[in-house]
């Protein structure tokens, strides 16, 4: 009787295995570095545009500068900023507008970019 617990046991174990071996494999390949597109930022001209790249700083399309970073707006003052601008808060991982220090600030969306 024990060796047919032992039995059940792995088989469910074996089973749990294989489903979720197949539940990643249908959800889609992974590639390692690629990223959902973000709204970013050029520190030197302002220029904003979304983009799927990551390792910041990148170099700007505009005028070429190593300057962009994640873009944020701030819901207090309205202006939006780039990452390296922002001030960081007493927690550090809360990120503070540069203009007005108001911690209520957010990933620029697609409504308030140019």
């Amino acid at each position: 009787m024990k060796h047919w617990t032992i039995l059940i046991i792995l088989l469910t174990l074996n089973a749990a295995a294989g489903g979720y071996f197949l539940i990643s494999w249908l959800a889609g390949p992974r590639v390692a570095g690629a990223s959902e597109p973000v709204f970013v930022k050029c520190g030197s001209c302002g220029h904003i545009y979304r983009s799927a790249e990551s390792g910041y700083p990148l170099a700007c399309p505009q005028c070429g500068t190593q300057e962009v970073y994640p873009a944020f707006e701030c819901e207090e003052c309205g202006k939006t900023f780039n990452q390296k601008s922002a001030t960081v808060g007493s927690d550090s991982a809360q990120v503070e507008c540069p203009y007005c220090h108001s911690d209520k600030v957010h990933p620029l969306l697609a409504e308030g970019a140019p």
